[in-house]
């Protein structure tokens, strides 16, 4: 069965901030073994293959497109009418969720040796 590049370039997304095969397979409806497979064909590419400027690309792409997904949400969030209207839980719940996803993005950034993180962590090749 084929699956939209789109898919393909989301599935490989999470799996770049660190998501699990099993994870990434539950969250995209996928067989655990269609995950790995692209997985395993794109780490083939990446090392050896001359798709590996377009695979950056459309990774980066979708990277974008959801950092201005969440800037979106950011912007529903803050209203405090909206806040008002949801529940306690569902408030931690989205906190937690957005929270996890900003340190997942911010692990997933290398730094130049020497470069300082935010946090003062020192930065990896």
């Amino acid at each position: 069965m084929a699956h939209p590049e789109r898919l393909k370039a989301a599935v490989m997304a999470a799996l770049l901030i660190g998501e699990s095969a099993h994870k990434v397979a539950r969250r995209f409806d996928l067989s655990r073994t269609t995950v790995r497979r692209w997985r395993d064909a794109a780490w083939s590419v990446a090392q050896n293959g001359p798709q590996k400027t377009e695979i950056g690309e459309q990774l980066l792409g979708y990277v974008g497109e959801s950092l201005e997904m969440q800037r979106a949400h950011l912007r529903v969030v803050r209203d405090p009418d909206w806040l008002r209207r949801q529940s306690a839980r569902d408030l931690a719940m989205l906190h937690g969720t957005m929270f996890d996803q900003m340190v997942r993005l911010a692990g997933a950034l290398e730094f130049p040796p020497g470069n300082q993180q935010p946090g003062g962590a020192r930065g990896v090749a």
